[in-house]
C-alpha cells in the first residue's frame, strides 16, 4: 500500500486509523513544482472515505485533502492535465533508493523520487456524497 512509501505516516494513521483509501479514482486538486530539492507537492481530493473520524464528522466534516511532497524529483514528465484530474496513483519501487510515480486517468504525469512526505491533510465537507 502507497503509505508504506511514506515517510511520516504517523499523521494520517492516527487520523484514518485502518480506513487509509487506495489512490484509485481520486482527484488531483493541483500540482507543483519547486526548484529548491527539487519538490514536486500535489494535493489529492480523497471525496470518498470509508470512516470519517468522530471528531470531524461533529464539525460536518466527510472527506479530506492530503498534501503530499515528493523530494529529489527527477524525469518528470506531464503528459497530459484537464480540468477533469480523476486518476489513480501508483507508487512503486526502481533501482536503489528511488521510487516511481505514475499518475494515471484523465490526467497522466510521471516522475521518480527519494522520498514522500504528508504535508497536510485538511478535512472538509464534500458536498457530492450522499
Amino acid at each position: 500500500m502507497w503509505i508504506n512509501k511514506i515517510e511520516n505516516p504517523e499523521a494520517i494513521k492516527q487520523t484514518l486509523g485502518a480506513s487509509i483509501p487506495d489512490l484509485e479514482d481520486i482527484m488531483v486538486q493541483s500540482v507543483e513544482l519547486d526548484y529548491n530539492g527539487p519538490v514536486l507537492r500535489m494535493n489529492i481530493d480523497l471525496q470518498e472515505l470509508a470512516e470519517v473520524p468522530k471528531k470531524w464528522l461533529l464539525k460536518g466534516y466527510n472527506s479530506a485533502v492530503i498534501s503530499l511532497q515528493f523530494v529529489a524529483v527527477s524525469n518528470v514528465k506531464i503528459l497530459e492535465w484537464s480540468t477533469s484530474t480523476k486518476c489513480t496513483i501508483r507508487i512503486y519501487s526502481l533501482e536503489d533508493v528511488k521510487m516511481g510515480v505514475s499518475v494515471e486517468g484523465d490526467i497522466d504525469i510521471k516522475f521518480e523520487c527519494l522520498s514522500i512526505y504528508i504535508d497536510n491533510i485538511a478535512p472538509y465537507t464534500c458536498e457530492t456524497q450522499d
